[in-house]
Formats: C-alpha cells, structure tokens, sequence
C-alpha cells in the first residue's frame, strides 16, 4: 500500500499540471499564434467554433495584382464579437510577409500578434498593416489571415474568431505591371451591396504611391469611421464597412490620396 505522503505529491503534481496546461491554453493569444488560417489549420479552436453567424468577420485590403519583387501596403481588419482586445494569424504561400503595425511579429514567416501588446478595438474594430513582396516570377498567390475578437478577461470563454475571405493576387511581369500602371487613374468606386445592413464594401483604385485617407461621415457631416489611413502603393484595393452600431440613414464616405478627393452616397437599411 502506497504512502498518503505518495498521493498527496501526486495531488499536488497534477494540480500544477493542470494549471499550466490550462495556461497555456487561456493565454495562448497573449503572446501570438501561427498555424491558424486556412493554409493550413481549422481555425483558432481553442476559443470555440467559427464565429456562429458571422458575428466575427476579418477582412484583407490591398493591391489585388502586383509585379514580380514588388513590396506593397496591406491591411487587416477585424470587427464584430466582443470587441476589447483581438488576435491575429496572416500567411501566404509564396510571398514574404513583413511587420507594418508594432503590434504585429514574424514567426516563420507568418504574422502573429506581438505578446504582451494586444491590438485593440477602436469603434468597433481592430486593424493591422503588414507588408506583403510578390515572387520573384510571374503567377499568383494568396494571402490567408483569421481573426479573434476577445473579452481580455485573460481566458477563452466568451471569445470569437472567424477567417478572413481568402485574398487572391496575381503576380505579373515588371514591364507588364509598369504597362498597367501607366493606364490606371484615381478611382472610387460605389459601395456594394447599397443600400445596406449592416455591411458593404468600399473599392478604390490609386494611379501612384499616396498617402490615402478614407472616411465615413453621417449627414450632419460628423465623421463616424476612418477606414484607411495609410500611405499606400499603385494599385486596387477594398475594404468593409460594418454599421451594426449605427442608425439607418444616408451616409458620406470620402477618399483623400495625395492631391484626389472624392465622396460617394451610400444608404443604410435596417
């Protein structure tokens, strides 16, 4: 018959382990996590199944097509869920990804958010940069990415995550892009869907590097949501505007880059 004292360490041995297992488990997203996008993982499952009802949603914003080498601005948006602090996991099959935002870090390539510096939630979203370079050769590639929305209450429970739509990009020659780049203007499309509830999509294209603004304004001209902010290279780019907190109503949404400035109507139905 074994000891009391043998039981009493096993006791105590267990507890620990269980302790730091469940540590690991509830801190994960502290300090960055890679492995979770749709390249290769279901999904961030240690804080539950994918968000029910999109309640979650991630999106890429970015030039959609870029010559071989070329280095270009993205970002990634997260919105929905509960909001306080969020996570991040950005990957790619044969680019190379850089950190833009401090609150992101590299680990074999991937982006992950940096431990001990969380990216917070700012009406209603959380958004990061990073840098994307095409391949050396001509083709394409995408850009994986999922999202966690947390309540920082240091633990899973409560949390909610969801992929972003995978983000394709066409890698094309030097002299083919620079053809293209010679035929694009300054563009800002209409918002799709319009009228709306409670998402759209705003899509904008840039002749040259710019220094790009894009905002949101209600009808008395009060500013609701910046959506860009960020110097930006020649190219297509779209990015989701969420109104789950807003009023229905006729909305303004402008675009600064550089010298061009533009506004477009959209109309929120709920």
């Amino acid at each position: 018959m074994r000891h009391p004292l043998f039981f009493r360490r096993l006791a105590v041995v267990s507890i620990v382990l269980l302790t730091i297992a469940h540590a690991t488990v509830a801190g994960a997203w502290f300090s960055g996590i890679t492995g979770r996008t749709k390249k290769n993982s279901s999904g961030c499952t240690c804080h539950g199944t994918v968000s029910a009802a999109a309640a979650v949603t991630a999106s890429i914003s970015g030039p959609a097509s870029l010559a071989a080498g070329e280095t270009a601005t993205y970002t990634l948006t997260v919105s929905g869920g509960p909001a306080v602090k969020a996570g991040v996991n950005i990957a790619t099959i044969n680019g190379e990804l850089g950190t833009v935002s401090t609150e992101l870090q590299k680990l074999s390539n991937e982006l992950t958010h940096v431990g001990g510096v969380p990216i917070a939630f700012s009406g209603g979203s959380a958004s990061v940069q990073f840098s994307y370079t095409a391949p050396s050769t001509a083709g394409s590639d995408t850009i994986y990415a999922n999202g966690n929305s947390t309540n920082d209450d240091g633990g899973n429970y409560g949390d909610e995550w969801n992929f972003a739509p995978n983000f394709p990009i066409t890698v094309g020659t030097s002299g083919a892009a620079d053809e293209a780049a010679s035929l694009r203007e300054f563009q800002l499309k209409q918002n799709y869907p319009n009228p709306f509830n409670p998402n759209t999509v705003v899509s904008y294209r840039l002749s040259v590097v710019s220094q790009v603004e894009l905002k949101v304004f209600d009808v008395s001209g009060k500013e609701v949501a910046t959506l860009v902010r960020a110097r930006q290279a020649a190219g297509s780019y779209s990015v989701r505007f969420g109104a789950a907190g807003l009023p229905s109503g006729i909305y303004f949404y402008k675009l600064q880059a550089g010298d061009f400035a533009d506004t477009k109507k959209m109309l929120l139905v709920k």
